[in-house]
């Protein structure tokens, strides 16, 4: 007979009697490595940081939460991301994954933390406790003979990094970043991906001005085993600019790989700046993944993010939120100046709403601009008064929602 099923975080640390069995539960969930290498992996996303499912004594379950923040409207956004979520091959199909994830959703909302984001296995568990499709992670590979791309006259220069110059990368990033809509701003365990990535060596370089960094990038050399001399491509694990000079040298600086280089492969979106500043439109653009956002608190959440400034809205959304039934009700929004301000309004039993009616699911994807209000209507997932739904579309409109992590 099952015993009762409990939520818990990992406790002990490194010394945790629960960590083998967790090994154990990744490696079989992930096919990506060995008991001990998933261990690995959750001590570099912080041990305190993975909660367990436990029936009884053993463990059937876990899940690793990295918390972050995520740009929207140039703000940072506190956000909690979800990783590792995998549940033991025997205890499958009783709805382990459903009760560990309504827990971890609960948990965020205890904390007060208005966001949650995902890469989702499968997307109808995760549709199940609130979190819907919020923006794109797209696999660019550019042919590198058709970068083509020299600037031998710019004032700028590249220089390898070293482990010094990361907290001058990280404040570039981090001035640069919030211009992306759905950029992550990175904690520790992200920076450790792009600067150690999980496959190959990560080599680092630098674009400098008089100014100090301008822009930089980190690149992985992956040979190719179909080729006759040794040819390879040329990974980027990261790469960002300040400036559109600085993008240039960039571009120059992955030209030069062209005598043994087949391509250049990163992961972005399809409005990555690299693609606009190309002489061709020569690269593919394949969908890696639609990742996935929870709106955990709705006013926090909406207060929380930028607006243009240029948009004046008022509007209203009814929402309705089955797994965090506090978000629902009313909330009277009205943008202005960048910012949002919201006014809640308890939901009344039986009376119809006169603003924008919406669940917590399509709310995430307004919210994020991965679709207008007008597009969530025509899915069926949104109605309303005209007006409104065009005020909504206004206030979340923005740049395409991208990034290029993996978490």
């Amino acid at each position: 007979m099952n015993s009762p099923l409990a939520y818990a975080p990992l406790e002990g640390g490194d010394r945790s009697p629960d960590l083998p069995a967790v090994g154990r539960i990744l490696a079989h969930a992930f096919a990506g490595g060995t008991p001990d290498q998933c261990v690995e992996w959750l001590a570099k996303a912080g041990l305190d940081q993975v909660r367990l499912v436990r029936d009884g004594t053993r463990t059937i379950a876990c899940l690793i939460r990295i918390p972050m923040g995520q740009f929207w409207g140039g703000r940072s956004v506190p956000l909690v991301g979800i990783a590792g979520v995998g549940v033991a091959p025997e205890a499958r199909g009783r709805g382990v994954a459903g009760f560990l994830m309504r827990h971890a959703v609960a948990e965020i909302a205890r904390e007060g933390v208005p966001l949650s984001g995902l890469y989702p296995a499968t997307q109808p568990l995760y549709r199940r406790v609130g979190y819907e499709q919020g923006g794109h992670r797209f696999e660019v590979r550019i042919p590198a003979r058709l970068v083509n791309f020299s600037d031998r006259e710019s004032p700028l220069r590249m220089r390898a990094m070293d482990e010094s110059d990361r907290p001058a990368v990280r404040d570039l990033y981090r001035r640069a970043a919030p211009v992306f809509n759905g950029h992550m701003d990175r904690g520790e365990y992200l920076w450790g991906r792009v600067f150690s990535p999980r496959i190959g060596t990560g080599h680092g370089f630098l674009v400098e001005g008089d100014a100090g960094v301008e822009g930089y990038c980190v690149i992985v050399q992956k040979m190719l085993d179909h080729t006759l001399h040794r040819r390879q491509e040329v990974q980027l694990s990261d790469a960002m600019a300040a400036s559109p000079a600085a993008a240039r040298r960039l571009l120059a600086f992955l030209s030069e790989f062209t005598s043994m280089g087949e391509e250049i492969v990163f992961f972005g979106g399809p409005t990555h700046p690299f693609l606009a500043m190309l002489p061709e439109q020569s690269y593919t653009c394949r969908l890696h993944m639609h990742w996935m956002t929870r709106i955990i608190e709705v006013k926090g959440a909406l207060e929380a993010r930028g607006y243009s400034p240029h948009v004046a809205a008022g509007f209203t959304l009814d929402v309705t939120d089955e797994t965090l039934p506090g978000n629902t009700g009313s909330y009277d929004v009205r943008v202005a100046d960048g910012r949002a301000s919201v006014t809640r309004r308890p939901a009344r039993a039986g009376a119809p709403g006169a603003g924008v009616a919406l669940d917590c699911r399509a709310l995430a994807s307004l919210y994020c601009g991965f679709l207008s209000a007008e597009q969530l209507s025509l899915t069926g997932a949104l109605r309303g008064p005209a007006e409104q739904v065009a005020a909504a579309s206004a206030a979340f409109a923005g740049p395409t929602p991208w990034m290029g992590e993996m978490y």
